[in-house]
């Protein structure tokens, strides 16, 4: 049994993987938030300009040490070789850490910097290495939440409820608006609310067959609409809007966020909320 651990790297798609050696195993995560302060003469302490909200986060460090062991020199070289090789040509891709329930999360990163090796005589079988990641993401659960894939609206405003099992918000996600009917999606505009924390967003788009669609993507800052049920887009970003202020076009906190859809009368569509509930 073992607390959660840096157990290995990717590509995106998962076709290229490293698993990190577990010999005199060590990892390092050190991640610092930006605060935001002003000081004045003769004001003790500072005034915190973020005031009640969390700080944000800045890029985290994910270090890992093991030692690479071979029956001998040549295997030692070998194995040396794979991991620079692997983990280079990587690029941008999902570390992994894995606890004692055998639960994984993952993260967006890239190497830092080429793993450090250290060689010395006459111990030429065990080999230190330490390699330097930079996260770019909260941790995600493995797999994308269950249960949000369908959401039939047929009535407005449509009553919505969307769990985050994560500690932190959702901030990483795609929306899907699928027609079901020619007017499926109605004209006159419509709105996505979470009443939860008030973000909001909507669009005048309206649709054209049952093969229309409008997709929200979080994570790519993009909005765009098919006609052919998902198999082209064209941007549609000109008709979409969000509330003002906000962070990003859509939050869900931590636990139970209330949505609520809310078009002209007769919705006649498809709802699908895809994401990874996210980990601090």
């Amino acid at each position: 049994m073992s607390v959660r651990y840096l157990e290995k790297f990717t590509s995106i798609s998962g076709a290229v993987s490293y698993t990190f050696p577990l010999n005199a195993y060590e990892w390092e995560s050190v991640e610092s938030l930006r605060t935001s302060f002003l000081e004045s003469v003769g004001m003790d302490f500072a005034y915190d300009a973020i005031r009640n909200a969390p700080a944000p986060r800045n890029v985290a460090d994910e270090t890992v040490r093991f030692m690479v062991i071979g029956a001998n020199a040549a295997a030692v070289d070998t194995i040396v070789d794979e991991m620079r090789g692997k983990l280079l040509n990587i690029g941008r891709g999902k570390l992994f850490t894995l606890d004692s329930s055998n639960v994984r999360r993952w993260c967006y990163a890239r190497l830092a910097a080429m793993p450090d090796i250290r060689v010395s005589v006459p111990a030429m079988v065990h080999v230190p290495a330490e390699v330097q990641f930079q996260r770019f993401s909260p941790w995600f659960a493995e797999s994308i939440a269950a249960g949000y894939n369908d959401i039939d609206v047929a009535t407005t405003p449509k009553a919505i409820s969307v769990t985050n099992a994560g500690n932190v918000p959702v901030k990483l996600m795609i929306i899907r608006f699928r027609s079901d009917s020619s007017a499926g999606i109605p004209a006159g505009g419509w709105t996505l609310l979470n009443s939860t924390n008030g973000y909001y967003f909507g669009s005048s788009r309206a649709s054209v067959s049952a093969n229309s669609e409008v997709k929200v993507d979080t994570e790519d800052l993009s909005v765009k609409y098919s006609n052919d049920d998902g198999v082209t887009y064209t941007d549609d970003f000109a008709l979409f809007l969000i509330g003002l202020n906000q962070g990003s076009f859509f939050q869900l906190e931590p636990g139970v966020n209330a949505l609520v859809f809310t078009s002209a009368p007769g919705p006649d569509l498809h709802i699908s909320i895809a994401f990874y509930p996210p980990w601090a």
